[in-house]
């Protein structure tokens, strides 16, 4: 073996080790996009993506609509308004076709008859829970 040989072998050792450690950084990335913004992330899902902050806007938008139609769901509303769905919705991103399906889902429902404190405070989140907005990754 020369000694050029053994240089060539060893960058060529050198070269697979950066390569690997980039595509393992880049699978990490893409696991992890909380860091994107909505652009990039809707590129790669294939789906329109929607930040966390627009998913609770157009949640609490469908809370407002409801309780206009539905007046003895008023302090519900209110309730829901100042930060219930902070602890449903938890992640940095969520599909826009599923916040679309709670936000129809939140105006559709029906007003109950009656209704006492112990359901109304947990009438909205129940709501949106059952439609899972999920998270995009």
């Amino acid at each position: 073996m020369t000694p050029g040989s053994k240089l060539t072998i060893d960058s060529m050792n050198g070269l697979r080790k950066a390569l690997t450690v980039g595509l393992l950084g880049l699978c990490f990335s893409i696991l992890s996009c909380g860091w994107m913004g909505e652009e990039p992330l809707s590129f790669l899902e294939g789906e329109q993506v929607i930040s966390r902050t627009d998913a609770l806007e157009q949640l609490k938008l469908g809370v407002v609509v409801h309780s206009q139609s539905c007046p003895i769901m008023e302090p519900a509303a209110l309730f829901s308004l100042d930060g219930e769905f902070q602890d449903v919705l938890s992640r940095t991103h969520y599909y826009k076709s599923k916040v679309d399906q709670c936000f129809v889902l939140l105006v559709a429902s029906p007003c109950p008859d009656a209704t006492n404190t112990t359901i109304s405070a947990g009438f909205y989140e129940a709501i949106v829970r059952s439609c899972n907005p999920g998270p995009a990754t």
